[in-house]
């Protein structure tokens, strides 16, 4: 099975599987999963087209789906050219002058095309009188995608903890030239080379985790082009991708926090802190021996479980409520030593292929770990559930990548009066509502939204579609009805592997 990084992106019980694909696929900043790379030089230019009727997974009826040319590097517009694909789903009842919305994903690295059937669900009431228009970021996806072939001998990278450094560096050797073009600048350029082929004279944006930083380059570089934006999971530029250590530590002591007010949960769970810290403390000594299927011969193979993999896998839980809520039985298992739940969906989840991990290197080595000081990291490390676990991939990775300049016009310092409505969940483990409030500061006619039952990404949900609706058809951000996002409650505890469930409520803000 090719890959170049094996994380392990998420874990639970066994009767979590469906639920844990669905935490995978929301608009996530960090789950640097498992993705097989496959090289795909950059495409020969194909003629720009209006979009034709296409089917895309997750919705019965048909869509739309198009590409366009676009220059390598905007700053030469006669160069050489690469190719975006996008996809449109049509407004059901369209609404005249109802303004699209572009919908940009996370990661970075993930795909918005990808991502069609769950928006298409989360957000009909906002797709009933609009255009949703879904653009594959460049590298990713339909859009000239950059990956490498590299083939394994062990499907499960049994011997090291991030990267084999030789498979990067023949990665590496493949990729083509001009990759310093794959960045977030050049990305929002072609952002609004779409809208201007579809004819949109303005665009109203979505972005969610990484896709919000895309969206907030989006407004300081081309504000004439933008109307409205919702920003859900903020990441705001001037706070640097991937420490999430502090984060992580806080909404896994929230949940430990809610488990002590559940009486259920509580007395199932009475140790929950201590047992983490003993898997910790073994996991430091060395990585668990396991045996694991092939996923295509079936045969048993060998396969490590490293620290920095079970602590991405439980941080992955953290992802959203319904998962959070089996975070106390997901670490009794693993300290009673059963790690039969958490190897079934490893291999399942494993073999997902979600963020593309080139273009994920490419930019957070570029954009954001430059600016990472060691004294930030030091601070980051010191928590009570991965320390340095969760930014140590990039920091082994990215001396070895290539890097490029950031130009002044890269760095986004602006202020707008463009509407704008940004969204946090009390209990994201990568994206907290303080960095939203970093992020506020640049929208002089905004709102803050913080759902104290909510992880990371909260306006992917009925609460969220109705509010969204609302906000995008005009609606003031200070006029906003968001009563539904205080009606939300987090989700009963799974105590056992059956699926018994805990019969109190604690308050879900409740602070740790």
């Amino acid at each position: 099975m090719p890959a170049l990084i094996r994380c392990f992106s998420s874990a639970g019980m066994a009767v979590a599987l469906t639920t844990l694909h669905r935490v995978c696929a929301r608009l996530s900043i960090a789950a640097v999963c498992c993705a097989g790379l496959s090289f795909v030089l950059l495409a020969a230019p194909l003629a720009s087209a209006q979009p034709s009727p296409c089917h895309l997974p997750g919705i019965e009826a048909w869509v739309e789906c198009g590409e366009l040319d676009v220059p390598l590097d905007h700053g030469q517009p006669s160069g050489e050219q690469i190719t975006i694909g996008y996809a449109r789903l049509p407004a059901v009842v369209p609404s005249e002058g109802a303004t699209p919305l572009f919908v940009l994903a996370g990661g970075p690295g993930q795909s918005a095309v990808g991502l069609a059937g769950q928006i298409n669900a989360s957000l009909s009431k906002v797709r009933r009188e609009r255009d949703i228009v879904l653009v594959d970021q460049r590298g990713i996806g339909r859009s000239s995608p950059l990956s490498c072939e590299l083939e394994m001998d062990q499907p499960y990278a049994p011997e090291f903890e991030f990267f084999d450094p030789d498979v990067l560096a023949a990665c590496l050797a493949q990729l083509p030239a001009g990759l310093g073009a794959f960045n977030t600048f050049n990305a929002v350029q072609d952002f609004d080379a779409v809208r201007q082929h579809l004819g949109y004279s303005q665009v109203q944006l979505y972005g969610g985790s990484y896709g919000s930083r895309a969206a907030i380059a989006y407004v300081a570089l081309l504000p004439q082009s933008v109307e409205r934006v919702v920003l859900d999971g903020v990441a705001p530029p001037a706070v640097p991708i991937g420490l999430f250590g502090q984060s992580a530590a806080a909404a896994y002591e929230r949940v430990l926090a809610r488990c002590a007010q559940d009486a259920d949960c509580a007395q199932r769970f009475p140790d929950t802190r201590s047992q983490w810290r003993e898997i910790m403390q073994r996991l430091e000594r060395g990585p668990v021996e396991l045996t694991l299927p092939n996923p295509t011969t079936g045969a048993d193979e060998p396969v490590r479980l490293f620290k920095a993999g079970v602590v991405g896998l439980m941080r992955m839980l953290l992802y959203a409520p319904e998962t959070a809520a089996m975070l106390p039985l997901a670490i009794d298992r693993l300290y009673n030593e059963d790690y039969r739940p958490l190897l079934s969906l490893l291999a399942a989840i494993g073999r997902s292929e979600i963020i593309n991990p080139v273009v994920n290197l490419n930019i957070v080595c570029n954009e954001d770990y430059p600016r990472w000081s060691p004294e930030s990291a030091v601070a980051d490390a010191d928590n009570s559930f991965g320390g340095d676990a969760s930014h140590r991939l990039w920091s082994a990775a990215c001396p070895s990548w290539p890097s490029y300049q950031l130009s002044d016009e890269q760095r986004y310092d602006f202020v707008s009066d463009i509407p704008a409505l940004l969204l946090s969940g009390a209990g994201d483990p990568v994206t907290p509502p303080a960095q939203a409030e970093t992020a506020v500061q640049s929208f002089s006619n905004s709102r803050h939204v913080v759902v104290a039952a909510g992880a990371h990404i909260v306006g992917m949900s009925e609460c969220g579609d109705k509010v969204l609706a609302s906000f995008l058809s005009g609606t003031a951000p200070s006029d906003l009805e968001t009563n539904c996002f205080a009606d939300q409650q987090a989700p009963a505890f799974v105590l056992d592997s059956m699926g018994s469930l805990s019969t109190g409520r604690a308050s879900a803000g409740v602070a740790p």
